[in-house]
C-alpha cells in the first residue's frame, strides 16, 4: 500500500520536468543552428553584370545655375543635371537626375573689339558603381531644347572657310588622306590671297560697339560627350 504512493509523485515529478525541459530544448537547438550560420563562411556574392558604355556616347545635361563672363571666376563649380537617363542594352547606366559638376578653366571680359567667353570643363562622370568615364563639354545653348544625339560623331568647330572631312576612328585617317590633299591644292592660292588681304581689313576695321557679356542662363543645354569606352558594373 506505501509503494504505489510513493510512485505516482515521482512520475508527477518527472512529467513535470520534461514538460520544461522540452521549450529549453527546443530554443537551444534554435541558437546553436543560428550559430552554426554564423560561424559558417558568407555565401558567394551574386555574380556582377558589366555594360560597356561606347566611346563619343552623348549625355544631355541642363545647368542649374547661371553662367556669366560677368560674374564667373576661373575654379567655380557649374552643377549640371542629366535631363535624359543613359540607357544601354535596355538597362539604365546613368539615371536622369545625376548631378555633375563642371568647372571653369578661363574667363575672359568682354572689350572694345571681342565679346567675353568662359571656358569650362567636365573631365569626368560618376556611375552609381563608383567608377568614373572620361567627358568632355561637347556644345551648349541657351535654353533646354538642344538636340543631342546618343552618338556624337562630328567635332563641335565654328563654321570655316572649309570644311574638312571629319576623322572619328583611326581608321578613317587613310581614307580621308586623299581627301585633305586634294583641298590642300585647291585651297592653296585662296589661302595665299587671304593670308595677304587679311592684314589690310585688319587695320581698315573699327569697333563702333563694346563686346556682349557671355550668358548661358539656368535650365541651358549642354552636350557632353564620354571620350573613352567605359565598363559600369551591376
Amino acid at each position: 500500500m506505501f509503494k504505489p504512493l510513493m510512485f505516482k509523485p515521482t512520475i508527477s515529478l518527472a512529467c513535470l520536468v520534461l514538460a520544461i525541459a522540452s521549450p529549453l530544448q527546443a530554443q537551444q537547438a534554435e541558437l546553436n543552428q543560428a550559430a552554426r550560420q554564423l560561424a559558417s563562411p558568407a555565401s558567394a556574392p551574386a555574380p556582377r553584370h558589366s555594360l560597356r558604355v561606347p566611346r563619343r556616347t552623348g549625355l544631355k545635361f541642363l545647368t542649374l545655375v547661371p553662367l556669366s563672363s560677368a560674374t564667373a571666376k576661373a575654379g567655380d563649380k557649374i552643377p549640371l543635371r542629366l535631363n535624359r537617363p543613359l540607357m544601354i542594352n535596355n538597362e539604365t547606366v546613368l539615371p536622369a537626375g545625376t548631378v555633375v559638376n563642371a568647372t571653369v578653366t578661363q574667363v575672359k571680359r568682354p572689350d572694345k573689339c571681342h565679346n567675353g567667353d568662359v571656358q569650362w570643363k567636365l573631365d569626368r562622370v560618376s556611375f552609381p558603381d563608383s567608377s568614373t568615364a572620361k567627358t568632355k563639354i561637347w556644345s551648349s545653348a541657351p535654353g533646354p531644347t538642344l538636340e543631342v544625339p546618343a552618338r556624337l560623331f562630328l567635332e563641335d568647330t565654328e563654321d570655316g572657310l572649309f570644311d574638312w572631312p571629319p576623322i572619328n576612328e583611326w581608321w578613317e585617317a587613310p581614307l580621308a588622306a586623299p581627301m585633305y590633299a586634294v583641298l590642300i591644292v585647291v585651297s592653296s592660292p585662296l589661302l595665299a590671297l587671304f593670308a595677304i588681304v587679311l592684314p589690310f581689313s585688319f587695320a581698315s576695321s573699327s569697333c563702333t560697339e563694346p563686346g556682349k557679356e557671355f550668358e548661358l542662363p539656368a535650365g541651358s543645354s549642354v552636350a557632353v560627350m564620354v571620350t573613352e569606352a567605359h565598363s559600369v558594373h551591376y
